[in-house]
Formats: C-alpha cells, structure tokens, sequence
C-alpha cells in the first residue's frame, strides 16, 4: 500500500465515521516488512494497520512492537504439509502458540506505551 494511497482512504472514512478504519497492509512481506509498518506508522500513527502476508510466528512481536495492531497468520497456522496430512492437531499448537506470542506482544507493547 503506498503512502499516498493511505493518505486518501483515511481522508474518505473521515466523512464516514461510523465504520471501523483499518489498513490491509498487503503483501507485507513483499512490501518491507516490520519496516514498512515502521515507516507508515510514522506519518499515520493514529491509523490502525492490520499486517499480512507472510509473517511467522516468532515475528508477531516485532510488527506489534512496531506499531501493527494486528497481524494475519494464515500461512505461518495453516501449515500446508500440516494440511494435506489433515494433522488438525499440529494446526491446533501452531494457532495457540500464534495466540500466546499475540498476546504477549500486546503486553509488552502496553507496559512501554504512556497511558
């Protein structure tokens, strides 16, 4: 997602505040990573931005901590050869330990953020 194009979505839901305001941050991976949040949030810290695409599990800290408020799992959970063996429970510990590191990240970001 360009900064310009950010720019001009958040100025149209402004005129339209009764929606939720959240930016797909698409391929994140493709796109820089942990340092393109970083670099977005900069300009637009009030603009909440959902990271997707490519992130593993031991990286959710790092895009919380640079200000994702969230992040989508879907490759690093549903592990394709995990998958196909339909090993439900495999998918099953990848989702809780992705929701434990979830959880801590936000922890963490709480107890360094000023109330």
């Amino acid at each position: 997602m360009l900064v310009k194009e950010l720019a001009m979505r958040y100025r149209c839901h402004v005129h339209n505040l009764h929606t939720s305001l959240y930016f797909n941050v698409y391929p994140v991976s493709a796109l820089g990573g942990v340092q393109y949040i970083s670099a977005l949030k900069k300009p637009f810290p009030h603009i909440p931005m959902v990271a997707s695409q490519g992130i593993m599990i031991d990286s959710i800290g790092e895009y919380i901590s640079s200000g994702a408020s969230s992040v989508v799992l879907s490759d690093a959970i549903f592990d394709k050869g995990a998958m196909a063996q339909r090993n439900f429970n495999a998918i099953h510990q990848l989702a809780s330990l992705a929701a434990l590191e979830g959880k801590e990240a936000v922890e963490r970001k709480r107890s360094f953020t000023p109330n």
